[in-house]
């Protein structure tokens, strides 16, 4: 919790406080289908509120991942040699529209209801990866 007298006293406010507005103000949340995804990229690219991340774990990482945290081995050679891929949106910050699923090469990204990818575990999984060094 924020208290105003927290603030500066010259009115600039420091970064990072949209951590704390997390409005879930979506109806409905883009959810990957990691058999689907190409590992393009290209949903996070496009996305004008960066909720929807591509993140990278190492085998120690995926084995501590909630159930249902659905990787695949990340494409890219030798420098991801050894990684597991992951595109995850943050349920509470995404406004639901739709940009991410219509720059889907592949129709990886299917648009969810909020209460219901919640309830599969999309909140989780987002607190999880974002806690990924």
């Amino acid at each position: 919790e924020l208290k105003v007298s927290q603030l500066e006293p010259d009115g600039c406010v420091p970064l990072g406080q949209t951590a704390y507005a997390k409005r879930g103000v979506a109806e409905c949340i883009p959810v990957v289908d990691m058999d689907k995804c190409i590992q393009c990229n290209v949903c996070s690219a496009i996305c004008p509120h960066a909720v929807i991340r591509p993140f990278l774990l190492s085998a120690g990482e995926l084995e501590t991942s909630p159930e249902g945290f659905d990787a695949r081995k990340a494409t890219g050679g030798n420098t991801y040699a050894g990684l597991h891929f992951r595109i995850q949106a943050s349920p509470l910050d995404c406004t639901g529209c739709e940009v991410c699923t219509h720059a889907c090469p592949t129709s990886a990204l299917t648009m969810t209801p909020l209460p219901k990818a919640i309830e599969s575990g999309h909140e989780k999984f987002w607190n999880f990866a974002m806690k990924v060094p």
